[in-house]
């Protein structure tokens, strides 16, 4: 943006600057809203799902778009976040466990086993860096998404084996 700013404040023609980034800045935008934000509330009160999408949204947020600020900042800043191969793909994974969250979060509300580990939870971070470091609060989240995921799987079982064969699952009706 500054350099498009100076380019423009220097007389010189950013037409087509100007056209890609009005183009460009609401698919950013809405890129950044689905692989963050978007139903976000669904798991924000579980830690155990909350934790595992905290380690994974900063840790992919460094390796996406961080990482390539600290390497060339000229040229990364000329770029916007989710733009080019490496932020696609950082999206698309982030839109992926993300759905996966809500999907374990709305299970777990209907097996009544949401927020169940919640009380004493205490997080510490080594904190994140834009480096090798990463490897292991990503591995950290995966992990926490994994047994998320084995808890699932645990609980789908339990309703199975609950609930007849001939009569049909029933909701758990919430309030408004």
């Amino acid at each position: 943006m500054a350099n498009l700013l100076e380019r423009s404040l220097s007389g010189k023609d950013v037409t087509e600057q100007l056209r890609h980034y009005n183009q460009q800045y609401p698919i950013t935008y809405r890129s950044w809203f689905e692989s963050l934000y978007k139903d976000k509330y669904y798991y924000m009160g579980d830690a155990d799902l909350m934790s595992a999408a905290l380690l994974l949204d900063v840790s992919s947020y460094y390796v996406g778009l961080v990482r390539a600020a600290y390497r060339d900042p000229e040229c990364a800043f000329l770029n916007l976040p989710f733009s080019g191969l490496g932020g696609t793909l950082v999206r698309n994974m982030m839109n992926f466990y993300n759905r996966r969250l809500v999907a374990l979060a709305k299970r777990r509300w209907v097996a009544g086993y949401y927020g169940r580990r919640n009380a004493g939870w205490r997080e510490l971070y080594d904190g994140f860096v834009p480096d090798i470091r990463l490897r292991k609060q990503i591995s950290r989240g995966l992990r926490r998404w994994w047994k998320c995921e084995l808890i699932n799987l645990a609980l789908m079982l339990r309703r199975a084996s609950v609930v007849p064969a001939h009569q049909p699952p029933t909701t758990v009706a919430t309030e408004a």
